[in-house]
């Protein structure tokens, strides 16, 4: 039952989600894209800079971004600060943790 669930929520994220971005004729859409790619491309380079590699560099940027992203939306939904800034605060420590 778990599986069927799991595959019918992918299913509704490609049609309904990547899909539309994708093949997005709107010139926002590159706005967007711009926003986000040179933040993550900006915090992976500083992290690069204190001897990460570059693929771990990108990897803790991109999984950054997405936390303070959903962060900022859960605590609008919650209307609790404190949710932004416990998230906020793991991410920085995950950010500056020692190489995996």
């Amino acid at each position: 039952m778990a599986r069927a669930v799991l595959d019918q929520v992918r299913d509704w994220f490609e049609e309904k989600i990547f899909v539309p971005l994708r093949t997005a004729a709107d010139p926002q859409h590159a706005s967007v894209r711009a926003y986000f790619s040179g933040w993550v491309d900006a915090l992976a380079g500083t992290l690069r800079l204190t001897g990460l590699t570059p693929q771990e560099s990108a990897t803790r940027a991109l999984d950054a971004v997405a936390a303070i992203q959903g962060g900022l939306i859960l605590a609008r939904a919650y209307g609790d600060d404190e949710t932004f800034l416990g998230i906020v605060d793991r991410t920085e420590k995950a950010l500056l943790a020692p190489a995996r």
